[in-house]
């Protein structure tokens, strides 16, 4: 029973030994390229970490564009390993002694062989982001709608191509349900990313409101849609949220904006519009200053 014992002792501290490496770093498991952000992780690697560092890479490519990332789904690509680890141990009881009227005679004790099989799983982690950079994020006047399939406003336009039925509009931003949306700005708009990607992000800055080409009751109408610049709120709500929770649960030494200080991180602010008396208070908010440095 010991034997046995320490056996399993043994498998379970070989299967651990194996597995003592340090998760992956941000560095060494990210790829990025062509709107596709992929980590790839080791054993060591939890779930968590994995999507959330393929969703980071997005965002931090984004930023070295000076740009905001629109976040697509993350799609899990983890893969497991079964196996079963197997040890053999042999014990040889103790020798003993048999006296039998004057003659003593020494036996060698039994010699057991114990196997011990100890099935286990490793996982690895990977997951798989999809993201596009954009200049500026603006609103769209509207909260719920649909895309309408190709050649359904063929009467209207001419073409066959998509366009976006509105289902909620915001209130006075001058659409309402039933509007069929077919060109901002002059642009044409085919369903929701051609409007959020290739049309409102080309605005100006601080742009209040966008020409929209509507299809209202059976006609062609022209409106100007209430709008509002959301750059900066969408980058520190839908990015820096990422970025802060990346720092906070990890202690990784090759992700760099976890030891920004206060002025490198206020330089990012400034770019993406964020007023300068406002820096220190968000970075407050999303733990990413210290007391020290504060002072």
């Amino acid at each position: 029973m010991i034997a046995r014992l320490l056996s399993a002792a043994f498998a379970l501290a070989t299967i651990s030994a194996c597995v003592s490496l340090p998760p992956t770093h941000y560095s060494e498991g990210l790829k990025v390229e062509d709107g596709v952000s992929t980590f790839q992780g080791n054993s060591r690697t939890s779930s968590d970490t994995a999507q959330l560092y393929s969703k980071i890479g997005a965002i931090v490519s984004c930023m070295d564009k000076q740009m905001v990332a629109l976040l697509s789904d993350s799609e899990d690509l983890t893969t497991k390993f079964n196996d079963v680890y197997t040890s053999t141990s042999t014990y040889q009881q103790p020798t003993y002694t048999s006296y039998q009227g004057k003659t003593y005679t020494s036996y060698n004790g039994p010699v057991r062989t114990t196997t011990t099989s100890i099935p286990y799983t490793v996982y690895y982690p990977s997951y798989k982001t999809y993201f596009t950079c954009v200049p500026r994020v603006f609103l769209s006047g509207f909260d719920s709608s649909e895309n309408l399939p190709s050649g359904t406003v063929n009467k209207h336009t001419g073409d066959y191509l998509g366009a976006v039925l509105i289902k909620e509009p915001d209130i006075g931003s001058g659409l309402k349900a039933n509007d069929v949306l077919i060109k901002a700005n002059g642009k044409r708009v085919v369903d929701l990313p051609d409007l959020f990607v290739r049309t409102l992000p080309r605005m100006k800055a601080g742009s209040k409101r966008y020409k929209a080409l509507l299809i209202r009751d059976g006609k062609l109408i022209s409106v100007n849609v209430k709008t509002a610049d959301l750059t900066s709120t969408y980058f520190l709500i839908s990015n820096m949220i990422f970025i802060s929770a990346a720092c906070q649960k990890n202690n990784d030494p090759t992700f760099a904006l976890c030891r920004f200080s206060n002025e490198e991180w206020s330089k990012v602010f400034y770019k993406y519009g964020i007023p300068k008396e406002s820096h220190l208070d968000y970075l407050r908010t999303l733990k990413l200053t210290s007391d020290t440095e504060e002072g």
